[in-house]
């Protein structure tokens, strides 16, 4: 559970602090070619964007380690139902919460 959390607000703390950078690459590379300001509050709302477009790659490396450790006559029922338990737990528990995050953090724009 403490693990859990940890992880949690790493995370929330990773997409402020790349938020931050994506509006300073911003800011110093395509704002002078377009025109187009990009504030601290919407480039971390990107990359929120951003990384609930890549959560299936992360979520595809962890059911494959997850199945690749289940090798062994003992767990040999187990692997083959990994990619759905993870599926059924990013439409039940992440998806809400990242919906959630997003939805806290546009009431700050």
């Amino acid at each position: 559970m403490l693990v859990s959390l940890f992880s949690f607000g790493m995370s929330i703390v990773r997409t402020i602090v790349s938020g931050y950078v994506f509006s300073l690459f911003w800011t110093w590379f395509i704002e002078p070619k377009v025109g187009i300001s990009v504030s601290n509050h919407e480039a971390i709302g990107f990359m929120i964007f951003f990384s609930f477009l890549t959560l299936h790659i992360n979520v595809s490396e962890l059911t494959n380690a997850i199945s690749n450790s289940l090798k062994g006559p003992l767990y040999e029922g187990y692997a083959k139902h990994v990619d759905l338990i993870t599926h059924i737990a990013l439409v039940v528990a992440v998806y809400p919460i990242m919906l959630l995050s997003a939805y806290i953090w546009h009431l700050f724009l």
